[in-house]
């Protein structure tokens, strides 16, 4: 049995919206499995396996998504950077939609202050 809250560090930043549009559908594709990829090799089977059991139930999932940047985005950008990694956790199988539904999704950034740019994903039950 996995403790939980289960805490992913995936050690680079979703992109800005900005930076995915106007750019070619398979250049959109690949970001999105890189960060699929990410999720599902930094999280043991055991955590994959309980993530997905709240994720695909009557149990909302708490998703915290927290970005380490040098420079900080709007809340309209912050926001939608997310949409990769929910992409990412729903084509991997951990959730069943990104909707109210079944997750409550929090959205947060700090500064890197130095340190190496990073996101900090924490799953947790509701």
């Amino acid at each position: 049995m996995t403790t939980w809250p289960i805490i992913v560090t995936v050690p680079f930043l979703p992109p800005s919206p900005n930076k995915l549009l106007g750019r070619h559908w398979r250049a959109s594709h690949q970001v999105k499995r890189i960060w699929q990829d990410a999720i599902y090799y930094l999280l043991t089977k055991a955590q994959r396996d309980e993530i997905a059991l709240v994720g695909h139930s009557d149990q909302k999932l708490g998703i915290m998504i927290t970005q380490f940047r040098n420079r900080r985005l709007d809340p309209d950008n912050l926001t939608a950077s997310v949409k990769v990694c929910l992409d990412a956790m729903t084509r991997g199988g951990l959730i069943a939609d990104d909707s109210e539904r079944h997750i409550k999704l929090v959205v947060d950034q700090k500064d890197a202050l130095g340190t190496p740019q990073r996101t900090l994903v924490s799953f947790h039950k509701e």
